[in-house]
């Protein structure tokens, strides 16, 4: 299964202040956030919405990447919301409708929160045995952090407005993906809604869950973590990633954590907005492996092996 393209979008940044200055956080909450957590800025703009910002993503990848859209065979939404539109609004019925993705079968979830895209991917695998050569899934997340529980995570990070979009194939094309695991912890299935005891244990184990997932696909794929170029990451802070890189007894070079102070947590879009940074800053090569991770409350582990495929010019992308 191939990345034919993939596209991303955040809010106008502002600085993690502004929130003490608008009440969304305390001054108290804000140095946690900036000093220990690594946060600066988060992307937020209150004058959008879910409905603008996939309608963007959707009409840039048709204009950069156009498609016939009767080969687009399944449209799957992932968002961490409940509910991201009125209970009479089916966001997906209208981008169907819109663009003339007449022929695709779609629905939404929220189980997963952050990474439900990821776990979209993993439903994909299956899905793309039952399509042509010349047919595509879309994949599609966003998030607005528009309610007081949707902003921030106490103690960890704050949270921005965001979407992403993913198309997936058999063509191939300049990235693969390998394989995706994801391991839902049962205990903590209460999310935000945990004891202060669970929450506390959550804490405790979550970075040898993190870090043991990044082993566990590595070691099934026959790799080690030298081989690994770069791990793309979620944004919820960098004191968490850095305790992962000394777990798993790596620099912390190795993950890319540049846009944590720029952007905070934009939800499930994270992984895709550091790959996108990453790409255009050159970070992976031809032959390259690299991962994708990320962790949705409830709570679900998740990583994806992807690899930077090495086209021949003479190569058909079949």
């Amino acid at each position: 299964m191939y990345l034919s393209t993939f596209k991303t979008l955040t809010a106008t940044t502002i600085p993690i202040n502004q929130l003490v200055a608008n009440h969304r956080i305390s001054s108290s909450e804000a140095k946690v956030f900036q000093r220990l957590m690594g946060l600066s800025q988060v992307a937020r703009d209150e004058n959008s919405n879910h409905d603008l910002f996939l309608n963007a993503l959707i009409l840039n990848m048709l204009d950069e990447f156009p498609i016939p859209t009767d080969k687009v065979k399944y449209i799957l939404l992932a968002h961490t919301a409940d509910y991201i539109s009125p209970m009479s609004v089916n966001i997906l019925n209208y981008i169907i409708k819109k663009y003339n993705f007449t022929h695709a079968k779609y629905f939404s979830t929220s189980i997963y929160k952050c990474a439900g895209i990821f776990y979209l991917i993993h439903l994909s695998n299956a899905l793309i045995k039952t399509i042509e050569n010349d047919e595509y899934i879309l994949l599609l997340t966003v998030d607005f952090a528009f309610t007081p529980i949707l902003q921030s995570i106490p103690g960890s990070t704050v949270l921005g407005d965001s979407a992403s979009l993913v198309l997936l194939s058999k063509m191939k094309s300049d990235h693969k993906i390998i394989d995706i695991i994801y391991d839902v912890d049962e205990r903590f299935s209460m999310g935000v809604n945990e004891s202060k005891e669970n929450n506390l244990l959550f804490q405790s184990i979550y970075i040898q869950k993190l870090s043991s997932i990044i082993k566990k696909i590595i070691i099934k794929n026959s790799l080690n973590l030298f081989q690994i170029k770069i791990i793309f990451p979620h944004n919820v802070n960098t004191l968490s990633w850095k305790q992962v890189a000394k777990f798993l007894s790596i620099s912390v070079d190795k993950i890319f954590l540049e846009n944590v102070p720029r952007y905070a947590h934009c939800f499930g879009s994270d992984p895709w907005i550091n790959l996108q940074t990453g790409l255009m800053k050159g970070l992976v090569k031809p032959g390259d492996y690299y991962l994708l991770v990320t962790v949705g409350l409830g709570a679900t582990f998740s990583v994806v092996l992807m690899y930077s495929h090495p086209l021949r010019q003479s190569e058909p992308r079949t």
